[in-house]
């Protein structure tokens, strides 16, 4: 015996909103060679130029640079400490420690409509990593910034 059901809500309301961040392309760009124990740093400002509250998430899209394998990229990759934090003057916010290949999809911050923060990244090749694997290798990376949008 068959069943059949329908409910009608006739009080839905379906809304839309407008969820948006901007983000300069040309800033955090680091184009420089690491020694063992070297440390570079960059900033990103992010603007939330929606409507909408949004959460942000931060991952870091890496590959083999020129002369490097991929297999030597990964442990590249690997190697290198990745530290992220965000501003909330006077004191910034760890928002992300350990290695750059780690640095995949993490909550690093939540803005509020039409604010902007600063993200604070750096890169390090630490002092334990000195052997030769990593002589002359090279990564192409990419930091990619995703929004959703939150309650207040």
């Amino acid at each position: 015996m068959a069943f059949t059901f329908s409910q009608t809500n006739s009080d839905n309301q379906m809304e839309t909103y407008n969820l948006e961040i901007s983000i300069d392309p040309a800033a955090g760009t680091i184009n420089q060679v690491l020694e063992v124990g070297d440390t570079v740093a960059e900033d990103i400002t992010i603007v939330n130029t929606g409507d909408v509250n949004a959460r942000v998430y931060l991952t870091a899209d890496w590959g083999p640079g020129s002369g490097t394998t991929d297999l030597e990229a990964t442990l590249l990759a690997n190697a290198i400490e990745a530290t992220v934090y965000v501003s909330a003057d006077p004191d910034p916010t760890q928002a992300y420690s350990g290695s750059l290949i780690g640095l995949q999809n993490q909550q690093i911050v939540d803005i509020s409509a039409t604010a902007d923060t600063t993200v604070y990244i750096s890169l390090v090749v630490p002092d334990n990593r000195s052997g030769p694997t990593l002589l002359n290798k090279a990564l192409h990376t990419d930091f990619v910034f995703v929004a959703i949008s939150v309650e207040a």
